[in-house]
C-alpha cells in the first residue's frame, strides 16, 4: 500500500529567490539540494525544523536550462507558471504498487531511478484528480534529509 507523503514538489522560476522566501520569510530549513541532469532539473528540499526526517518536505524545482523546450518542467512552467507540480508518496515496494494501480486501470508510468534509491513511478494526473503522484521507495526519506544550512 501507499504510505505517508514524502514531499510536495513546487515548480519555481528562480530557485535562489524561492529559497529566500521559504527559509527567510517562512522560517523553513534547507535540508538538501539535488540536480538530476537526465530530467533537466535542480531542486532544493526545505522542512520545518521539527519535521526533519519525520515530516513532509517541500521540494522547490527549477529547470536547469529554462530555454530547453524539450523539458517537461520548462513546458509546464511556460503553460501554467510556477506552482504545485506533484505529491510524492512513499511505498515499501514502488514496483508492486505500480503494478497494482495499473491493474486497477490507472495510467502509471515507471521511471528510471534518479539516484541510488531505486525505481519510481508516477500516476498520470488524469487519474488522480489533476495531481501528478510520484511513488517513491520508503528508504528515500533518509537520503533527502541532510542539513544544508552551512
Amino acid at each position: 500500500m501507499l504510505g505517508e507523503i514524502s514531499h510536495i514538489g513546487i515548480l519555481v522560476n528562480d530557485l535562489t529567490s524561492s529559497l529566500t522566501c521559504w527559509t527567510e520569510l517562512f522560517g523553513y530549513l534547507e535540508v538538501d539540494r539535488i540536480e538530476v541532469p537526465v530530467e533537466g532539473v535542480r531542486s532544493a528540499f526545505v522542512s520545518t525544523g521539527h519535521a526533519r526526517g519525520n515530516g513532509t518536505l517541500i521540494e522547490l524545482i527549477e529547470p536547469i536550462d529554462p530555454t530547453d523546450e524539450t523539458s517537461v518542467i520548462t513546458k509546464r512552467l511556460a503553460s501554467k507558471g510556477p506552482g504545485v507540480f506533484h505529491i510524492a508518496i512513499l511505498a515499501d515496494d514502488p514496483a508492486a504498487e505500480s503494478a497494482r494501480l495499473r491493474a486497477a486501470g490507472l495510467t502509471v508510468i515507471d521511471l528510471p531511478a534518479a539516484d541510488s534509491n531505486g525505481p519510481r513511478a508516477v500516476i498520470h494526473p488524469k487519474d488522480a484528480d489533476g495531481v501528478l503522484i510520484e511513488i517513491l521507495a520508503v528508504n528515500r526519506r533518509g537520503d533527502v534529509v541532510r542539513d544544508c544550512s552551512g
